[in-house]
């Protein structure tokens, strides 16, 4: 790649991190767009287009990029983690683990990635699995911001369901 274009691709992508930062999301999507044309082998702009994507509650586009960004970058533990968290949201828990378990398989010390692989586990009734990967975060160090969100989304749920009772 030419040496201004490369220029060019890195405005792109660093606009579009300022946009997605500042809740943004339509134009950092943009902007990582404009990024990929120019180079389509950038597998950063794909992950970071597939995590505004997914903001967006644009959960199969998403997943479509996170993919790419694998396909390029294969051993990209983000990209995988990031795409189970996608899978999860659509209930498909067991793409949702083998996406986990690739990521662990990449980054071991990744705690977060053993407790949504637990929690994923449980959706699927494995038990002994869930407790071994909760376990597994919790001796790493599991990150307690990620634990009192999920905890928070499934008490709003369930007060969502109750109230229509």
């Amino acid at each position: 790649m030419q040496e201004r274009n490369q220029e060019l691709v890195n405005k792109y992508y660093a606009r579009g991190i300022a946009s997605s930062e500042k809740g943004e999301v339509e134009l950092a999507i943009e902007d990582y767009t404009q990024a990929i044309e120019l180079n389509p082998e950038f597998a950063e702009a794909y992950y970071q287009r597939g995590l505004a994507y997914s903001k967006k509650g644009e959960i199969k586009l998403a997943i479509t990029d996170y993919t790419k960004a694998i396909e390029i970058k294969p051993d990209y533990a983000d990209a995988y983690y990031n795409r189970g968290l996608a899978y999860r949201i659509k209930e498909d828990y067991k793409r949702a683990i083998a996406d986990y378990t690739k990521a662990i398989e990449i980054d071991p010390h990744n705690a977060d990635v053993y407790y949504r692989r637990s929690r994923a586990w449980l959706y699927l009734g494995e038990e002994e699995k869930a407790k071994s990967d909760m376990k597994t975060a919790s001796d790493i160090g599991i990150n307690n911001t990620t634990a009192i969100d999920e905890i928070l989304r499934d008490y709003d749920r369930a007060w969502k369901v109750l109230g229509n009772l």
